[in-house]
């Protein structure tokens, strides 16, 4: 039971007693509206609460905060751990004191290093204090970062939801200008994987030469992967270097720092890697090369023949 204050249609406002330690409010002849319980909680559209606020109703249960329109104004939700703001869930014209009219998510660094996302009783991404975007991880492995079961799903799926010719799938930019992307051929199922190659960007451009001495200090090798004993085919990063530097990613025996989930700081090898793309030039000047040795020794050779 309770205390109810109930406003009625016939005797305006009635007050009945009761020593239970709670308080209703009602309307509408006896309508419960509200009940304070002993606990201190507060129910609207129920009787019997179970949190600090408890709102409950049979239809569409909302909630309408409403503030000002002008520059910061709005309306939000704080969250707060003890005395400390934890985060903000509403206008950032509200929170920030601006006057765009966002919805903002807002992890406070104050009291909240990340703001995460769990799912069925899981974390599933997190944004860290650093603005990394990691799903599957809580390191920060990258700026935007996904560790995933390659057993049961793909990393990442880039859809064009039209059929449309030479759709852009992925471009890599260095402010605005593009480095290179991932296209698709036309309309067909095939993608180039294209670096920017424009004369506009490039200068003192000159013939390549001495491509027949490069490609014979080309060392190709086979070898067999230490982890998952594949055998391949190709070049060891750092004997390539010596060749053909801008086909090599990294320095040999390089080594990095990182902070693993516990917060401490690691070391780990950071690997070279090659893109054999690059050798391209230096093989097509070495056949050219070769073919007009070719072509010289076929004269030299008619020469003699005419000769007898």
């Amino acid at each position: 039971m309770a205390s109810i204050i109930n406003s009625t249609t016939t005797a305006g406002v009635t007050v009945t007693g009761d020593n239970s330690g709670s308080l209703q409010l009602a309307t509408n002849n006896g309508t419960t509206a509200v009940t304070i319980t002993t606990a201190q909680n507060v129910g609207i559209g129920t009787t019997t609460p179970t949190a600090p606020l408890d709102i409950t109703s049979s239809t569409a249960g909302y909630m309408n905060l409403t503030g000002g329109s002008s520059s910061g104004q709005g309306s939000f939700i704080r969250f707060r751990k003890s005395a400390t703001d934890v985060g903000y869930l509403g206008t950032s014209s509200a929170v920030l004191g601006n006057s765009t009219s966002d919805f903002l998510i807002y992890a406070d660094g104050a009291g909240a290093a990340n703001a995460v996302f769990w799912t069925n009783g899981n974390e599933r991404m997190r944004i860290d204090s650093s603005g990394n975007l990691l799903v599957g991880t809580t390191s920060a492995l990258a700026k935007i970062a996904s560790v995933f079961d390659g057993n049961a799903n793909n990393g990442c799926v880039l859809r064009t939801s039209t059929n449309a010719s030479g759709a852009g799938f992925l471009y890599f930019q260095q402010d605005t200008n593009t480095c290179g992307s991932v296209v698709r051929v036309g309309t067909t199922s095939a993608v180039t994987y294209a670096t920017t190659s424009d004369y506009r960007l490039k200068e003192n451009v000159m013939p390549m030469t001495d491509g027949l001495n490069k490609v014979s200090r080309l060392k190709p090798v086979t070898y067999t992967w230490k982890q998952g004993g594949e055998s391949a085919e190709g070049f060891i990063a750092h004997e390539l270097t010596e060749v053909c530097p801008d086909a090599v990613v990294g320095t040999k025996d390089q080594v990095e720092t990182y902070i693993d989930e516990d917060g401490n700081e690691q070391t780990r090898p950071k690997y070279q890697a090659i893109d054999t793309s690059f050798l391209v030039a230096t093989l097509t000047a070495a056949i050219q090369e070769l073919n007009a040795k070719v072509e010289a020794q076929a004269v030299r050779i008619a020469e003699l023949e005419g000769a007898r």
